[in-house]
């Protein structure tokens, strides 16, 4: 609710009707969100997963080619390949978990995707059972093997590897292979040689891989083991299908497996928008999830009959009971419009999973032993609202809703939850020695739960177990910045390693604490603190700096030469009056200031990333800002003036940058040549005139602006300085055109509607 109240503020409209797609909805991004939640549950209670195993529908199997009719092809039957490959995954589930093929298994959670071609595929990940966890070099190799097999002996094996275990090629061999990202394989392959196996190398196995001179043709390469996807050859000749078999090592590798088998489909992110929604109030934003996805969602051929046969998409070897977590009375309740009166009396009269403990432990005196979470192991929920003895199903556990710490009241009731067994009510939870506490948080702390940093301690383990590195990351400096810890040092000496693990996978562990240590800083200097305010080392010994951006000009040109050729007649005669203006700068000092004005839809956004690029080709470094966050997210590398500048907020007549003219905020402005400020008519002149006191200050120039060319641009006839309670002489003597900056400023005008034309819009 706090993102769509700012929503609504930066686009001046009043938060509307709210209509949410639930995590009940299977394939939502809350629903995926839950299920991970779920997921790392089993992870707490077993600990980490063994295999991670990856089961790809082969659509050649012979049991579809005997179904097809004549003329047919498998992609002319989604109803015979979601069939066939649940059969087949039936056949591999029964398999692993009642045969036993691979270990005893404990614990299991498996999701079904459909990417590329659309063709389903599952992953599945496996915890084994303690006696059959692969413990040393020869276990692993007995289970996953990375080598192509000997043709003669092993024939069978050896076309089962030659037509589903290939990676590739790419990099050298073939660079424009679809997994090459910035000239690497996202794969990373091609492997090395291994003689060993060496089961944990920086958290992940390496398998065997012997340069033994066995190879394969794929095509018009060819390939040897270090091409090789890691197999199990029982698995890959039964099922004749892409079989992939992996070792978890570590935990360092876990969160990953499960946050990418809970990722959801292949997807490309759009919004839609329109002008007015229908039934929409004037002036008010909506916000429809359900009617958002409906509009961008699209479902192949195969995953419409894989749920129209109403196959499972995920599924897990026990049952997740969710337990709710809220204050006295404040329990959430559902109710149709008009029916409020009649759902307030039915949750008056229901108990939630909460109060109905409380009953229980009034009532029971054998379920007072037990932690809230631990309750779902030996007591059912009945529909009526009551907890019931477990008679059967022993698969259960459970787990309380995740509390943001800004919920101060709810995040401690989960604390004292997490520590509490055997309270009959909310009282009893903040009866500390006899003492009823006001709050949960004075509960807490005398229980000692918030004792000195123990409770940032406890917030980054948890978060420890299911967050990826850069929320840690984020949640480190959220505690620095608004916790104070007693002893700062202490949280980045016990958790470095897990908010480094990202870089881990990149570089060596002493240069990914390095990166990880830069990443922090870098956050906290956006919020005017560094690590060494807080006394936290610099790691000098590993120089890193995530501003050292390497540039491809030749991109950077090639991009802006394509805008450039799609601009119309007014667009492109300011750019060329621009570009010839900067061209000439070389031999003077005071800069060019230009104001590019034009209404809506005119290709103001296209012309500044146009002259980006064109500068960024020609090696010009360039800025980009914008008076509102929206209108910075349109620009290459945007930020929002006040972040940019670091200016104060409120701005008044009198407020100047927070920038010193020897940090690295100012070395970086020292660096820019041109700066491109969106939406500039929204700011007041006073904005304009701190820019350009902090530029001069930086620069060592008495000339506007430092000597720097200033491009703007905007729409004087829409929103002006936002001032409370001004008069129209007062927003007038706010705006830029009353600034002593603006004769400086040559005025060009758009003109041509670039919406209501013909051909792309630019």
């Amino acid at each position: 609710m706090d993102h769509l109240a700012n929503e609504a503020e930066i686009e001046g409209l009043r938060p509307g009707r709210v209509i949410l797609l639930p995590s009940s909805f299977q394939g939502s991004p809350r629903a995926m969100q839950q299920n991970y939640q779920d997921a790392m549950a089993i992870v707490r209670k077993y600990g980490k997963p063994d295999l991670f195993i990856t089961f790809t529908c082969n659509p050649t199997w012979r049991e579809i080619e005997e179904q097809l009719f004549p003329g047919q092809t498998p992609s002319d039957r989604p109803d015979l390949i979601t069939r066939i490959f649940k059969l087949k995954l039936n056949e591999l589930i029964d398999d692993i978990f009642k045969k036993h093929i691979l270990g005893r298994t404990i614990a299991n959670v498996f999701v079904i995707e459909f990417q590329k071609r659309g063709l389903p595929h599952c992953h599945m990940l496996i915890i084994l059972a303690n006696e059959d966890k692969p413990k040393d070099e020869n276990h692993i190799d007995h289970i996953v093997c990375s080598e192509v097999p000997d043709h003669v002996q092993f024939p069978q094996l050896y076309e089962c590897v030659r037509r589903h275990m290939i990676h590739g090629p790419c990099g050298a061999l073939n660079p424009h292979s679809p997994c090459m990202e910035d000239g690497k394989c996202s794969k990373e392959f091609l492997k090395e040689f291994q003689n060993d196996t060496l089961p944990n190398k920086d958290g992940y196995p390496r398998y065997r891989r012997r340069d033994n001179g066995i190879t394969m043709t794929i095509g018009k390469y060819e390939v040897d083991n270090r091409w090789i996807v890691p197999y199990n050859p029982y698995l890959l000749m039964k099922y004749n299908a892409h079989i992939n078999v992996e070792i978890c090592a570590t935990m360092k590798s876990i969160k990953y497996l499960f946050e990418y088998i809970y990722k959801g489909h292949d997807c490309a992110n759009i919004k839609l928008q329109r002008p007015v929604q229908e039934g929409a109030a004037q002036g008010t934003l909506e916000w429809d999830e359900i009617k958002a996805h409906l509009d961008a969602r699209y479902v192949s051929a195969p995953e419409a009959a894989w749920r129209l046969f109403e196959f499972p998409l995920h599924d897990k070897s026990h049952a997740i009971i969710r337990l709710a977590v809220h204050l006295p009375n404040q329990q959430p309740v559902y109710f149709a419009e008009g029916n409020e009166r009649q759902a307030l009396e039915r949750a008056t009269m229901k108990d939630t999973t909460l109060t109905a403990w409380f009953k229980l432990n009034s009532k029971n005196p054998d379920a007072q032993k037990y932690l809230y979470h631990d309750i779902p192991e030996h007591f059912v929920f009945e529909r009526n609202g009551t907890w019931k003895h477990r008679v059967q199903g022993e698969n259960v556990i459970g787990r309380m809703y995740s509390v943001s710490p800004s919920d101060v009241e709810r995040y401690h009731l989960r604390l004292l939850l997490l520590y509490t067994p055997g309270a009959c009510s909310f009282d009893d939870l903040k009866t500390v020695d006899g003492h009823i506490c006001q709050t949960f948080m004075e509960a807490a702390k005398r229980r000692g739960l918030l004792r000195d940093d123990t409770e940032y301690e406890r917030c980054m383990s948890e978060a420890v177990i299911f967050q990826m590195p850069q929320q840690l990351r984020s949640l480190f400096c959220v505690i620095h910045l608004y916790r104070n810890p007693t002893k700062p040092v202490d949280p980045w000496n016990s958790f470095k390693a897990h908010m480094a693990e990202d870089f881990m996978q990149q570089v060596d562990a002493e240069t990914a604490e390095a990166m990880a240590f830069y990443a922090i800083d870098e956050k906290l200097k956006q919020q005017g603190r560094s690590c060494s305010d807080f006394g936290i080392p610099s790691l000098t010994s590993v120089p890193y700096s995530f501003e050292s951006k390497v540039i491809n000009k030749e991109e950077e040109l090639r991009i802006g030469q394509e805008m450039y050729a799609m601009l119309n007649q007014d667009q492109r005669s300011i750019a060329d009056a621009i570009l010839a203006s900067h061209g000439k700068q070389s031999t003077i000092t005071t800069g060019s200031c230009f104001f590019i004005d034009g209404p809506g839809g005119t290709g103001k956004i296209y012309l500044y990333n146009t002259l980006y690029h064109l500068f960024m080709g020609q090696g010009v470094h360039v800025m980009t800002v914008a008076w509102t966050g929206i209108a910075a997210s349109l620009l290459p590398e945007g930020r929002t003036a006040h972040s940019r500048f670091k200016l104060p907020v409120p701005i008044l007549q009198t407020s100047t940058s927070s920038i010193r003219p020897n940090s690295k905020e100012a070395e970086e402005i020292r660096k820019t040549q041109i700066f491109i400020w969106d939406e500039a008519p929204m700011a007041p002149c006073y904005a304009l005139n701190a820019v350009d006191i902090l530029l001069r200050d930086i620069m060592n120039i008495d000339a506007p602006f430092g000597g720097k060319v200033m491009i703007l641009g905007g729409d004087f006839r829409q929103v002006l300085p936002v001032i409370r309670f001004a008069n129209r002489s007062e927003l007038i003597a706010a705006s830029l055109k009353s600034s002593n900056l603006w004769p400086y400023f040559k005025v060009m005008h758009l003109q041509q509607n670039m919406r209501t034309g013909p051909g792309p819009v630019c």
